[in-house]
């Protein structure tokens, strides 16, 4: 039998959320991202990760937190976020692709638009990609 601390915690720190030096619960709580602007993150965070087949549709997912952050604006920040993690210091951990990292700065800076139009490159890239 093996030891259980070898074992990945799969309910508190998955390893899709935990690759790199910061978890990506630590990075949503630090930027202060209510609930859409959370899901966003970690959808983006995640893609290609938990399930490689569901890629796209996690990064779907993220621009429907997007989109619904877009229409609520006044869910998206908690009032006395601590800013100490940097999101390009949060990308590079996650070793994430260069579109999907502009897309989370602009999430970081709340050009909420402009997040989703750098996922849908990263979509349609994805797309291209596979008919080559």
């Amino acid at each position: 039998m093996s030891d259980s601390s070898e074992l990945p915690d799969i309910v508190n720190h998955p390893s899709h959320y935990t690759d790199g030096k910061i978890e990506c619960i630590d990075f949503i709580e630090d930027q202060g991202f209510g609930f859409h602007l959370g899901n966003a993150v970690k959808y983006i965070s995640r893609c290609g990760k938990k399930n490689p087949k569901k890629e796209i549709e996690d990064l779907q997912k993220a621009k429907w937190y997007i989109q619904r952050a877009i229409d609520h604006p006044d869910n998206n920040f908690s009032k006395y976020p601590s800013l100490k993690i940097k999101p390009a210091e949060y990308c590079h951990e996650k070793k994430m692709d260069d579109i999907l990292a502009n897309a989370m700065e602009c999430i970081c800076v709340g050009s909420l638009g402009m997040a989703a139009a750098y996922i849908d490159l990263y979509i349609k890239q994805k797309g291209e990609t596979k008919n080559d």
